[in-house]
């Protein structure tokens, strides 16, 4: 599931670098940058080549998931003004604030269980 997680992680966080690129929206295009890295190290180091994380590896994922919960929170608040202040016409389409919590709710999922999955290396090569 880790693997699939990842692969998806990375076709949307590529969609997403294309979307803010274009529309010049640079600070979601930074805080979206360490996720698709992690994703990246998740995919080509922990599941190829089977070897637990380093330490730089699970900061960079502690990165990911703080950069995606503040977004999360932005998107909340984006959500929120569109549909309850009636502001649809400034806001940026459903569409893509709804993808863009889902891609930072996998890529929390995805830490969450590379996480889960490193631990348990560690314990096996304990022993």
């Amino acid at each position: 599931m880790l693997k699939y997680i990842s692969y998806l992680n990375l076709f949307l966080g590529i969609i997403f670098i294309a979307i803010f690129k274009s529309s010049e929206n640079y600070l979601d295009l930074a805080l979206i940058i360490p996720s698709i890295f992690f994703n990246w190290v998740t995919l080509f180091h922990f599941i190829k080549n089977s070897q637990k994380f380093e330490k730089w590896h699970l900061y960079l994922g502690f990165l990911s998931v703080l950069f995606s919960i503040i977004t999360i929170l932005i998107t909340l608040q984006i959500l929120f003004q569109v549909n309850f202040a009636n502001a649809s016409a400034f806001g940026p389409p459903q569409y893509l604030i709804i993808t863009k919590l889902i891609i930072d709710l996998l890529i929390i999922a995805q830490f969450v269980i590379a996480y889960r999955e490193n631990k348990k290396m560690s314990n096996l090569n304990l022993k």
